[in-house]
């Protein structure tokens, strides 16, 4: 637990929702309102900020933004050299693999200090944020990969897990491969996720590239999935398919009070 040193405006950023909420200073921060939207830009968020204000609250000097998966990109990289050496292949990486080199570009070794991870997004996006924020005299503190955040959260329950993590989106699902705890690897997947037969497919997909190589006649068996949903509804949604499945189900990522 940190300790908020000023109130704090933070902003969650989809593709399809985006919400807005204030956070009081202290230890610990305590939620002070929230109001939420469709889609994603500058009008939606000066609507969000709007409806802050009518309900009575005064906005924060300073804000952090969560960023959606699917405006990410991401890749593992070996902990090799310093952190600078890591950040240059990083860049190079998303630069032969998107074919863009204006992307910005954060890394950060895993906690087991075997891997780094690099995450890009495209600079337009972060400027929208920051150009309506400076609107209302609001400044952007800090952007983070959804990802991440929510695998921080996640850290005690997953520190010996060997699976594969499918952290379930709106427009898709992240999958995560975890060896004795550790990230060894982060594909975005974009799938309709209402489809069973086609997360199925994924899912068998990424079971079949962790499988370890043997000479014995006996299939080897298969790798444990994890699925983290991101709500109460995907929760449900996704309960009947995994228990068919043997697949383990989390609870939602969303907490139902802030």
């Amino acid at each position: 637990m940190s300790l908020l040193l000023r109130n704090e405006l933070r902003l969650s950023i989809g593709p399809r929702r985006c919400e807005a909420s204030i956070w009081r200073a202290g230890l610990p921060a305590r939620h002070l309102g929230s109001a939420e939207g469709p889609g994603y830009g500058e009008e939606t968020i000066e609507q969000l900020l709007d409806a802050l204000q009518a309900d009575g609250h005064a906005l924060p000097a300073q804000a952090t933004a969560c960023i959606a998966d699917e405006y990410l990109y991401y890749v593992v990289l070996p902990a090799s050299g310093a952190w600078g050496g890591a950040d240059s292949a990083a860049r190079r990486y998303f630069a032969d693999a998107i074919g863009s080199d204006d992307l910005l570009v954060e890394t950060s070794l895993t906690p087991c200090g075997s891997q780094w991870i690099a995450v890009a997004v495209e600079p337009g996006r972060v400027t929208l944020l920051r150009e309506a924020l400076a609107q209302r005299d609001i400044s952007l503190r800090h952007v983070r990969p959804a990802l991440l955040q929510d695998l921080d959260a996640m850290r005690t329950e997953l520190h010996a897990e060997d699976a594969v993590l499918i952290v379930l989106r709106s427009e898709g699902a992240s999958f995560v491969d975890l060896q004795a705890g550790s990230i060894s690897c982060i594909v975005w997947e974009r799938i309709d996720l209402a489809d069973p037969e086609l997360l199925m497919a994924r899912v068998a997909g990424h079971q079949f590239r962790r499988q370890p190589a043997s000479t014995s006649k006996a299939p080897a068996p298969e790798v444990a999935v994890i699925v983290v949903p991101g709500d109460d509804a995907q929760q449900e949604r996704m309960r009947p398919l995994a228990a068919a499945k043997g697949w383990r189900l989390t609870a939602p990522l969303q907490a139902p009070s802030r």
